[in-house]
């Protein structure tokens, strides 16, 4: 197994959703640079990130499917 895969829940899950610590950990970057580029993104700056987040709560959460599409455009 890959040290930067997820671990991935079994079928039949309602939704996969990664964490900033999620993303990072398989990006090997900080959880930092994760916010940062959220943040970038909502005010219109420069970014590499081009993520949407779907917030639960007020904790924000990137679909794996959606995480998994941008990692294979680079």
């Amino acid at each position: 197994m890959n040290e930067k895969s997820i671990q991935i829940p079994a079928e039949g899950s309602i939704g996969i959703y990664l964490s900033d610590q999620d993303v990072a950990k398989t990006l090997s970057l900080s959880t930092a640079w994760v916010r940062k580029q959220r943040h970038l993104r909502n005010r219109g700056h420069s970014h590499v990130l081009s993520i949407d987040p779907v917030y639960i709560g007020s904790s924000p959460r990137y679909r794996y499917a959606d995480f998994n599409e941008w990692l294979e455009s680079l």
